[in-house]
């Protein structure tokens, strides 16, 4: 754990009110965390120790009053006592477009970079897939970074400690605003991502090569050719197998076909429901016709 030095060289912030950051972030969290341990570990280097325990007690005493990242640049207000605040950034190389968009195109081949952005948590694998295309994620050792503030705080390496205290609690918990300080925001790179997989989809990228057909087949025959043998049959009616019925129970019920097999059962059964009736509704009138006879027979007689 880092201890300061001399608590002086860090004075106290000032009593007016406002709005300030406090750091409240354990310090050996922070330090494990894949980028907000890199990114501690890169301005300490930067810095030294003695400015960044001096910082540390700044940050807990609330010197930061506001953090801003944004491309290329970690940036805010560090306040002392009788002070007023004083803007302090912290610059690092950010990556250009050409850069990002080799990246976007590596990221949109697996869909798991997309889903875990959407989730708002860092892909586990993110840091190789920037170091295979010789970028860097997160800050390292080769990472040249830089101070941008006037010449009164550039002596103060307190305050530019202290912001990256406060930097590096945010970070902690929301890893993917790192992208920011990288030149992408994450709603922009989500928005590449659904681009280039739109580009990619329209033109014609299928989950499977086409299959290699005969081109005479793809040809097909001519239009005049098919035209004269459409209504041809090639085989003879009576060779065509009828179809067979499942042998359900409504058709076992009802029997064997009373046509001779020369139709199926389900033809059979409409047959039966159809002429029954009619061959009920012709006795019917031949008995009434014989009934009417017999009526004039007695009238006459």
């Amino acid at each position: 754990m880092i201890r300061p030095s001399d608590e002086a060289r860090a004075p106290r912030p000032s009593r007016r009110r406002g709005r300030r950051l406090r750091l409240k972030a354990d310090e050996a969290a922070m330090r494990a965390h894949p980028v907000a341990g890199a990114w501690l570990e890169t301005v300490t280097a930067l810095l030294g120790e003695a400015a960044m325990a001096d910082g540390h007690v700044a940050a807990r005493e609330g010197a930061v009053r506001s953090l801003d990242f944004k491309d290329g640049r970690v940036s805010g207000p560090v306040e002392a006592d009788s002070e007023a605040p004083r803007n302090v950034a912290i610059t690092l190389d950010a990556i250009d477009d050409a850069g990002w968009n080799t990246l976007v195109t590596d990221m949109a081949a697996e869909a798991l970079y997309t889903a875990r952005l959407l989730e708002g948590e860092m892909p586990e694998d993110l840091g190789t897939l920037f170091e295979r295309r010789g970028m860097a994620l997160v800050p390292g050792n080769g990472e040249t970074l830089a101070l941008d503030c006037d010449k009164r705080v550039m002596k103060q390496h307190w305050r530019p400690a202290a912001l990256a205290w406060i930097a590096a609690e945010r970070l902690a918990t929301k890893p993917l605003e790192w992208l920011v300080v990288r030149g992408l925001a994450v709603d922009a790179l989500l928005e590449r991502l659904r681009h280039h997989r739109t580009l990619r989809h329209s033109e014609g990228t299928e989950a499977h090569p086409m299959a290699q057909l005969d081109p005479a087949l793809i040809k097909g025959t001519p239009l005049t050719a098919a035209a004269s043998e459409f209504w041809r049959c090639d085989h003879p009616m009576h060779d065509v197998s009828r179809e067979v019925h499942p042998n359900k129970a409504l058709l076992r019920r009802l029997g064997g076909s009373s046509l001779g097999g020369k139709f199926p059962l389900g033809f059979d059964f409409f047959c039966r429901i159809a002429v029954r009736p009619s061959r009920l509704a012709l006795a019917c009138a031949n008995q009434f016709g014989q009934l009417v006879v017999a009526w004039r027979r007695c009238r006459n007689g």
